[in-house]
């Protein structure tokens, strides 16, 4: 996380935001493939990648979340 911020020249304030920028990227990306779920053919996905997809944008999101302390951490 510090050297991705690094990278990027964030400063300090702006590495205050990149946690919940990334939990609602996360979130984004199942509300995403959840809208393609039952999209007509032909679909960008099989119904199974999808349910895939939203899973692991889920647990993903909860990862992150449960263990926001330590990628707070790593960003100072």
């Amino acid at each position: 996380m510090g050297i991705l911020a690094d990278a990027y020249g964030l400063n300090a304030t702006d590495r205050t935001t990149l946690i919940d920028a990334m939990l609602d990227r996360l979130a984004r990306n199942a509300d995403w493939w959840r809208q393609h779920l039952h999209a007509p053919e032909p679909r960008m996905a099989s119904k199974e990648q999808n349910l895939s997809r939203i899973a692991w944008s889920l647990r993903d999101h909860d990862h992150t979340a449960a263990h926001r302390s330590a990628f707070e951490a790593a960003l100072r």
